[in-house]
């Protein structure tokens, strides 16, 4: 079976379930995906500011019926997304947030300090009450975790999720199944 890179399986998931519009800005925490997201023809519109990336994400679901990505890095580039993320939550707008984060050994090994490595923390836990769902994603289960939090942000009240990704997951290579295909699969219907 063909091997992947993670940040090409995200784009892929991307493409299955018709999501072809990001906002963000680069950082050096998700410049994996990023630069996926840019080889696959996906549009990428820069904004001003995170906040700016997630709003403008809600305000491309609600105007086109589409589901948008916002692509944020981490430390101050997630926190500065948290503004956004409580406006998608109290307005029940889906959007799916994809942050970078430091590498997994910084999550794991600094876990109990208040910073991972030189800029990440805790994104997870900080917008665990105003996102349906958020998750940091390990190799293994990348396409779980996509499909669970696209199915999340649509099902019932909609709201946002987020999936965060430690830089040296993104470049990880694995072996990718096929997508699962679900009473939510696609765009056309949402």
């Amino acid at each position: 079976m063909a091997t992947n890179k993670v940040c090409d399986v995200i784009v892929s998931f991307l493409l299955e379930r018709g999501i072809t519009t990001v906002f963000g800005i680069i950082g050096s925490a998700n410049s994996h995906i990023y630069n996926s997201c840019a080889e696959s023809g996906i549009t990428i519109l820069n904004t001003h500011n995170e906040q700016a990336a997630v709003l403008a994400a809600g305000a491309y679901y609600r105007t086109s019926g589409k589901l948008a990505m916002a692509l944020i890095t981490a430390g101050g580039g997630a926190t500065n997304a948290i503004t956004g993320i409580v406006s998608l939550w109290a307005d029940s707008t889906p959007v799916i947030i994809i942050t970078g984060q430091e590498k997994a050994e910084y999550v794991k090994n600094h876990a109990s300090r208040r910073m991972y490595g030189t800029q990440g923390f805790d994104i997870v836990h900080m917008v665990s009450k105003t996102t349906k769902y958020a998750k940091l994603v390990d190799a293994s289960s990348v396409q779980d975790e996509l499909e669970h939090a696209y199915n999340t942000a649509l099902s019932g009240r909609m709201g946002p999720v987020l999936l965060d990704f430690p830089f040296d997951v993104q470049s990880s290579v694995i072996t990718p199944r096929l997508w699962t295909r679900d009473t939510l699969s696609g765009n056309a219907d949402h």
